[in-house]
């Protein structure tokens, strides 16, 4: 449980600096203005498996998420079913409720933005991808700068449904999500 506390405090803790409000860090040149649960078309409820590698290990976590025009909700849980982190977003604010042994420093806003570049429609990013540029084709999004690429998410089927790997070139690490039917 340490070596998970520790991955999540880096990757969500100690990205790339801190937050600006809604302009999130995402890479050490690309902030992410967040775009509301709003800019989803429909609202979705699924169920995912998380699976994150990183320096050589495996970690698993489940979650639930749920988005409708106004809020964008997220629990994320152990295999043994322990809550790490409930999260709500409503396009201005993210409220939250965290496990006491998460640690302080792991950030809600850089989870929510990872969310959103996964799942969100290519067009909700529109001028609020600042130093980036964002291509997508249907089963392949990227993230890059104009020297090169930072992520990198591929879709077996759709953004929700199938299999979805995310890359993060700059961190190294990969999340896999298997979203249930």
């Amino acid at each position: 449980m340490t070596s998970l506390l520790f991955l999540l405090f880096f990757l969500a803790g100690q990205l790339f600096g801190t937050d600006n409000g809604s302009h999130v860090p995402v890479s050490h040149d690309i902030f992410l203005e967040l775009p509301p649960p709003s800019a989803f078309a429909q609202e979705v409820e699924t169920a995912q498996r998380m699976l994150i590698q990183w320096q050589g290990k495996k970690y698993a976590l489940e979650s639930q998420l749920h988005i409708t025009p106004q809020i964008l909700h997220l629990v994320i849980t152990d295999p043994l079913g322990r809550r790490f982190l409930t999260l709500s977003w409503d396009g201005k604010q993210i409220l939250e409720e965290r496990a006491p042994w998460l640690p302080k420093e792991v950030r809600s806003t850089i989870l929510v933005a990872h969310i959103l570049l996964v799942h969100a429609p290519s067009e909700a990013f529109s001028g609020r991808l600042h130093g980036g540029i964002l291509t997508d084709n249907g089963k392949l999004r990227t993230v890059s700068t104009k020297d090169h690429r930072v992520m990198t998410i591929t879709y077996q089927n759709t953004p929700w449904n199938g299999v979805i790997h995310f890359l993060h070139h700059e961190l190294n690490y990969e999340l896999t999500l298997e979203i249930a039917d």
